[in-house]
């Protein structure tokens, strides 16, 4: 019902594309996640495409605390993985993420 409302109104403004949805579009083109070894926590960074990345992990002292420096990983290109480890100061991730190259 959504493709078939999504043609006609393209239809109805005047010129009529055929607006299919694919499963790979829904899919996010990058992907971040905080994950754990056995002393040290990081941050990794994974993009299907487009430019340049890296990942960015907030490291925090301990678990409990409110407040964290931002490490940044190696550049990556579409396809590989960015991993960035927290120093053994600053050993719990809070959170990851990642940047593109400008």
């Amino acid at each position: 019902m959504r493709r078939l409302v999504t043609a006609f109104t393209l239809a109805v403004a005047g010129t009529f594309f055929l607006v299919t949805p694919s499963a790979a579009s829904a899919l996010p083109v990058c992907t971040a996640k905080v994950d754990r070894s056995a002393s040290l926590d990081f941050g990794q960074a994974t993009c299907r495409s487009g430019k340049d990345f890296r990942a960015v992990v907030t490291c925090k002292p301990s678990a409990t605390s409110k407040y964290g420096s931002v490490y940044r990983g190696r550049w990556a290109s579409a396809g590989q993985r960015s991993t960035k480890y927290c120093p053994t100061h600053m050993p719990y991730a809070a959170r990851a993420s990642w940047e593109r190259r400008s």
